[in-house]
């Protein structure tokens, strides 16, 4: 029997290098499983969502071997299968698109993350098939750069992007900055500067080119790590009206190994 492709759901997310979004399982609903099985659908899983094949009647016709019924809906579940998935994700701005429903936080740890009905006239099969998108956008904050140094430099560093695209500046922690108190602690002969980006950049799988560290007219290091989504902060208030939450990296530039402590 000739299986042709029936429809696709594709799964993309910004902070993705590639933009394909690994972190569901995609299934059809009960109703909509049922419906497959009798008009013996294949269903093969993808890496970022499901493809669907339906049988045809012969080797020269896309027209299926069962048909469907008109205007029909298949209804597909997203079920979250990447618990850090909320740490990178901007919720405030979630597909619109394919009736996307977010379940309710209180829905039972079984129900499914997300729902998507797709309406259409799978009569015959489109080609090529129907290929649903279901895009997610990177969360946005602010980065923190924590840079813990020999005294003997000095304030004289700056991070910079080489790029032009966003700005660090470099303030002054506050006695409630959890993380300065920690490197204060564990460095208590050194320096430690922060530098925080005047605006909210996306969180990103891989590094961003050209953010430097500069030490006077040097370049320190070319490339810094991204901050990790996991480092998470809550600027205190007095950096200002653009404070926002923000994800940090701490860099560590001691050239004297004795201000280390222990």
């Amino acid at each position: 029997m000739r299986y042709l492709p029936l429809l696709t759901v594709n799964l993309t997310h910004g902070y993705y290098s590639d933009g394909r979004c690994p972190d569901f399982v995609v299934t059809p609903d009960a109703a909509t499983a049922k419906l497959f099985r009798n008009h013996r659908c294949v269903l093969r899983p993808r890496a970022d969502g499901l493809a669907v094949y339906v049988p045809v009647e012969s080797d020269t016709s896309a027209k299926p071997f069962i048909a469907f019924a008109d205007n029909r809906v298949f209804s597909f579940n997203l079920r979250l299968c990447n618990t850090e998935f909320p740490l990178y994700t901007d919720y405030t701005d979630l597909p619109n698109n394919y009736g996307f429903r977010l379940n309710a936080e209180e829905s039972a740890p079984s129900a499914p993350f997300a729902t998507i009905d797709i309406p259409n006239d799978f009569n015959p099969p489109a080609s090529p098939p129907a290929d649903i998108k279901i895009s997610f956008n990177a969360q946005q904050l602010r980065w923190a750069y924590y840079l813990v140094a020999d005294q003997t430099h000095g304030k004289d560093f700056a991070i910079i992007d080489g790029l032009g695209k966003t700005a660090f500046q470099q303030s002054q922690p506050q006695s409630e900055d959890r993380v300065a108190a920690t490197l204060a602690g564990q460095y208590p002969n050194a320096t430690v500067l922060r530098f925080i980006s005047n605006e909210a950049i996306p969180c990103r799988e891989i590094g961003t080119d050209k953010i430097q560290l500069w030490l006077g007219k040097n370049q320190i290091i070319e490339s810094l790590p991204n901050p990790s989504y996991r480092n998470f902060l809550q600027l205190d208030p007095e950096t200002g009206p653009k404070a926002a939450d923000a994800i940090f990296q701490i860099v560590n530039y001691i050239t004297n190994s004795t201000l280390m402590k222990g």
